[in-house]
C-alpha cells in the first residue's frame, strides 16, 4: 500500500519510488506551430500479480470535504483518506450529530475511494449505526494510534485492537511504529549498536527488541513504521538521505518478514517543515525555507 500525504507516500510490502511523466507533443507546418496539452494519465498502480495497490492519503481531506475535492483526490491517483478529523478531532465531526462522518463516507464511495477512522468512533454510534458503518462501501478500517514509543503502551493498544475486533471482525486495525531511533528505550549511543559493534553485538539493538514486542503483543494485520528518507541538512543546506533511513528500513522489512505481516513505510512525498527538521522534496537540491 502507498500512503500519499503532504508529507508522505507509504507502500505496502514493498518500498515503491516511482514517476509519471506526460509529454506534450509538437505538431507544426510552414506558418505556426501549435503545442497539444499533455493528457492526463490513467494511474493505476499493481503488484506483480496484478492487484490494485491502495494509495493512502494520510492526513488526506477533511470529513466535510466538497465533493469535487473528492473527485480530485480520486483523480491523483488515490484510494484511501485518512481524514485529519476522522483521527485527531472526533469531537467537532460529531458535534451535530452523525451525518457529517456518513455524509464523508459517501463521499470517499461516491469515487471508488475508502476512510479510515479513529477507533474511537465507536463511541459516538448508536449500535444501529455502528452496522450502518460496518456494511459502508466508504469503510476502510480503525486507526488506533500514531508512533507508540514504548512497549509498555502496547497492552492498551491489543486492548483497543480487540475491542474493535469484537465488533467488526472484516475491516482491519491500523498502529504506525515511530522510527527506530525514537522508540523503545533507544538514544543516540545505542539505537543501532549493530553498527558499531558488528555481528558479534550479543543482543539485538533496542529498535529490534521494540519490533519484536510490538509484533509479538499487538494482533494487527500489517507492520508499518513512519520515517521520512530524505531530509534537509542543515550545515551543508542540501538535499540527503537520512543516515538512519536503511538500517530503519532494514530492521523493519526483516521483522515483517518473519511475522508475514506486509510492510507499510513512508517516503516522502511533498516538502514540510516538521518541528525543527525541514524536509525537501526528494528531487530538490536545495530547500527554500521561505514560508516553511
Amino acid at each position: 500500500m502507498i500512503w500519499i500525504n503532504r508529507s508522505s507516500l507509504t507502500l505496502w510490502t514493498l518500498l515503491l519510488s516511482f514517476g509519471i511523466c506526460t509529454l506534450g507533443y509538437a505538431s507544426c507546418d510552414s506558418d505556426k506551430k501549435t503545442i497539444s496539452p499533455p493528457e492526463a494519465p490513467e494511474i493505476s498502480l499493481s503488484d506483480v500479480s496484478g492487484k490494485r495497490i491502495d494509495v493512502i492519503g494520510w492526513h488526506g481531506i477533511r470529513a466535510n470535504s466538497a465533493p469535487a475535492i473528492h473527485r480530485d483526490m480520486a483523480d491523483a491517483g488515490i484510494t484511501i483518506n485518512l481524514a485529519l478529523d476522522l483521527f485527531w478531532e472526533l469531537p467537532s465531526v460529531f458535534a451535530n450529530g452523525t451525518e457529517r462522518f456518513f455524509e464523508s463516507l459517501d463521499a470517499t464511495a461516491a469515487v471508488n475511494m475508502k476512510t479510515f477512522v479513529n477507533d474511537k468512533v465507536f463511541d459516538y454510534l448508536s449500535a444501529t449505526e455502528v452496522a450502518r458503518m460496518k456494511a459502508h462501501p466508504g469503510l476502510y478500517g480503525y486507526c488506533i494510534a500514531d508512533e507508540p514509543r514504548y512497549a509498555a503502551e502496547f497492552s492498551d493498544l491489543t486492548a483497543r485492537v480487540q475491542k474493535v475486533q469484537a465488533i467488526d471482525q472484516v475491516h482491519p486495525c491500523y498502529i504506525n511504529l515511530a522510527p527506530c531511533l525514537y522508540c523503545a528505550d533507544a538514544t543516540p549511543d545505542t539505537w543501532a549498536p549493530e553498527l558499531s559493534c558488528g555481528p558479534a553485538f550479543p543482543e539485538p539493538s533496542p529498535c529490534v527488541r521494540f519490533v519484536q514486542q510490538f509484533i509479538k503483543d499487538v494482533p494487527v494485520p500489517m507492520h508499518s513504521f513512519d520515517m521520512y528518507p530524505i531530509w534537509m541538512n542543515t550545515h551543508t543546506m542540501t538535499s540527503e538521505v537520512q543516515p538512519r533511513w536503511y538500517y530503519t528500513l532494514e530492521v523493519m522489512s526483516a521483522e515483517a518478514k518473519k511475522s508475514g505481516r506486509p510492510l507499510w513505510a513512508f517516503v516522502l512525498s511533498t516538502a514540510h517543515k516538521n518541528y525543527d527538521f525541514p524536509y525537501p522534496l526528494p528531487h530538490a537540491q536545495r530547500y527554500p525555507f521561505a514560508g516553511i
